[in-house]
């Protein structure tokens, strides 16, 4: 039985709008093809003592793109949710059913505000299956 593997980069380790943000986060799925995180805790909770430990990301979240691993790549239709503190999908199940070969990218139509921890989860991936997910974040 396979524990999930989640591992998050951010090019603004502050992740606190004072610049623009790309959140990268490569996951492997545990067995039974599921993954759960909080984004900006994982982030943290890897870094050094020194090192900044964002609790929460700020800025306007304009674009999403999902890449499937091209040896071991989840299954055809899998789901993901970035959920708010309340439980709201931020991006209204649009990362729904997921391509397993292809590149796929989301805009929202208007950029969407953060000022909180994203819950991130996925569902239906497969056991011990990989990908990509990237976040686009603006600071205006």
């Amino acid at each position: 039985m396979a524990d999930q593997v989640v591992t998050i980069t951010a090019t603004n380790p502050y992740m606190d709008r004072c610049d623009d943000n790309v959140i990268t986060i490569s996951w492997t799925s545990a067995t039974g093809g599921a993954v759960a995180a909080d984004i900006a805790s994982t982030y943290a909770a890897a870094q050094p003592d020194f090192a900044a430990k964002p609790t929460k990301i700020k800025g306007f979240l304009r674009k999403v793109e999902t890449d499937p691993d091209g040896t071991t790549a989840p299954s055809a239709d899998y789901d993901i949710t970035l959920k708010d503190p309340n439980g709201y999908d931020i991006v209204d199940g649009n990362l729904a059913d997921r391509s397993d070969t292809n590149t796929q990218v989301i805009v929202p139509t208007s950029p969407i505000y953060c000022d909180f921890e994203i819950a991130l989860a996925i569902s239906g991936a497969g056991d011990e299956k990989k990908g990509v997910i990237k976040l686009f974040f603006a600071n205006d």
